[in-house]
């Protein structure tokens, strides 16, 4: 009898289930490094999610930029109604003053007035369509409907509403 006559043996049912569980565990294994490096993403991404109001420069126009100062100045305070107004005597002063419709419009998310902060986050956008610091801001995303469901979720879920709010 040639060796290859041999009748084909099966593997037994115990070691057939063996060997399917050391593949699920590599399986999961993967998973879990997959899921870490996520979390990383995250916790890097998570860095840089925080949207702080923006200064100018006084040379642009001196008076509106005191008042834009004085309204990060409040707005760090926690005293939100003391920024609002000065963040709009700073765009009476000088309506094209991106940085003050978007400080506004941060302002305005604080109070829950999230209507009028698209309104001004879309003005903010408008006048400075290569401002990074304001084009990329996670509320200015979520605001006019532009940010990710990974943003959503990661920023605390910001409700639909604010991505339907319109002007």
């Amino acid at each position: 009898m040639i060796k290859d006559d041999l009748p084909c043996q099966a593997e037994p049912a115990s070691a057939l289930r063996a060997r399917e569980l050391k593949e699920n565990d590599v399986i999961m294994a993967n998973i879990h490094q997959i899921r870490a490096i996520g979390l990383i993403v995250l916790l890097l991404y998570g860095c840089t999610l925080h949207t702080e109001p923006l200064a100018v420069l006084p040379i642009i126009s001196p008076d509106a930029s005191r008042h834009n100062l004085a309204g990060i100045q409040a707005y760090h305070a926690g005293e939100w109604d003391l920024a609002k107004q000065e963040f709009s005597t700073a765009i009476q002063l000088d309506p094209m003053l991106a940085e003050a419709h978007f400080n506004l419009a941060l302002t305005l998310h604080q109070l829950g007035d999230h209507q009028l902060a698209a309104v001004h986050f879309r003005r903010a956008g408008d006048l400075a369509p290569r401002n990074r610091a304001i084009l990329d801001s996670p509320l200015y995303r979520h605001h006019l409907g532009l940010a990710s469901t990974f943003e959503r979720h990661w920023n605390g879920g910001y409700s639909d509403e604010l991505a339907t709010s319109s002007p």
